[in-house]
């Protein structure tokens, strides 16, 4: 259950982040963003340019794009509606990731092998989540990264366990506003340590 944090009276702030005993914990509140409709309008036509190019790439271009060389992507997604970061939606592996974690495994250990398969799915359609940190030299992010599996409706990042060591894998999701409706400033927070052997 989350907990609103304590504000602190002279700067009418929570606290600056952290993890509790168990699970996710919330953070700083988000700030609340107003951007012009010539800024979004330009960003909409350079993902729409980028995704027609990405779409006609692989075999046009001679594109290679890591990860979907043994995957297939079965549709797409709306990040507005999901939190998930990836456009991509329901794809397909040919090859099961050897260790599956979802949110209640945050603040808590996952023990891996080098050359093991590390899934991470986080709760779609509430928070809109982000990576912050992990992907180093000891896990390699596969692609694509936070893409939606509409069957469990979470958001889904891939990882391959590269050499011995232990990493953080930290994600972070401000509540998913819908528009013109009241929405919370509070941000969720979900760390996954993770142990390669």
């Amino acid at each position: 259950m989350l907990q609103e944090p304590p504000t602190d009276a002279s700067t009418g702030t929570g606290p600056s982040g952290g993890t509790g005993p168990s699970g996710p914990s919330v953070i700083s509140p988000a700030p609340k963003r107003r951007r012009g409709v010539a800024v979004a309008g330009a960003a909409i036509a350079v993902i729409a340019v980028g995704a027609l190019v990405v779409g006609l790439a692989p075999g046009h271009f001679g594109l290679s794009i890591p990860g979907l060389n043994s995957s297939s992507v079965g549709g797409t997604n709306d990040p507005q509606k999901t939190g998930c970061p990836s456009t991509s939606a329901d794809v397909h592996w040919s090859k099961p990731a050897n260790i599956s974690v979802k949110i209640g495994n945050s603040n808590s250990a996952t023990t891996a092998r080098v050359g093991d398969i590390i899934q991470i799915a986080l709760p779609a359609g509430k928070y809109k989540w982000t990576l912050t940190s992990g992907a180093s030299p000891l896990l390699q992010s596969v692609s694509p990264a936070g893409y939606y599996d509409s069957g469990a409706n979470t958001c889904v990042w891939r990882f391959t366990a590269q050499s011995a060591g232990t990493d953080i894998v930290k994600f972070q999701g401000p509540v998913l506003c819908q528009p013109n409706r009241a929405c919370s400033p509070l941000i969720l927070e979900a760390p996954f340590e993770i142990k390669i052997a």
